[in-house]
């Protein structure tokens, strides 16, 4: 309710409430802040280790600037979920159903998780010739 107040003067509005918790950038509660929180944190990351998604591996290596090689799918996901989210307008959001969106926000939101869980958690399988020296 205070943090509504902040930002909103008025009477409490369902249209504003959906506005803060999904698209403010400035309430770090909402939807768009966690994930660009997220994003800002894989481009972190991605500026140090690159990723080989063939062979699943993950190595340690001081890069200058952004990585070249164009980030991971992580960081693919998350940039369009972020961008999605911070071009995004309420009124599309009640257009598409409230319901629907976060549906499918919550889609996108599993599936930005199952990019990290594989580049960044899962375990890798070795192949023979990984381990013969």
């Amino acid at each position: 309710y205070e943090a509504y107040h902040k930002l909103y003067r008025a009477a409490v509005q369902p249209r504003d409430v959906v506005e803060m918790l999904t698209l403010s950038p400035v309430f770090p509660r909402s939807i768009l802040f966690a994930i660009a929180e997220v994003d800002a944190a894989l481009a972190r990351i991605s500026a140090y280790r690159t990723y080989d998604p063939e062979h699943r591996t993950i190595s340690s290596v001081a890069l200058p600037g952004p990585n070249p090689s164009g980030g991971s799918e992580a960081e693919r996901a998350a940039g369009i979920l972020r961008s999605r989210l911070a071009y995004g307008r309420v009124e599309e959001i009640f257009a598409a159903g409230l319901h629907q969106y976060l549906l499918d926000l919550q889609r996108s939101c599993y599936r930005l998780g199952e990019h990290i869980q594989a580049e960044y958690f899962a375990p890798r399988v070795l192949r023979p010739e990984d381990v013969v020296a």
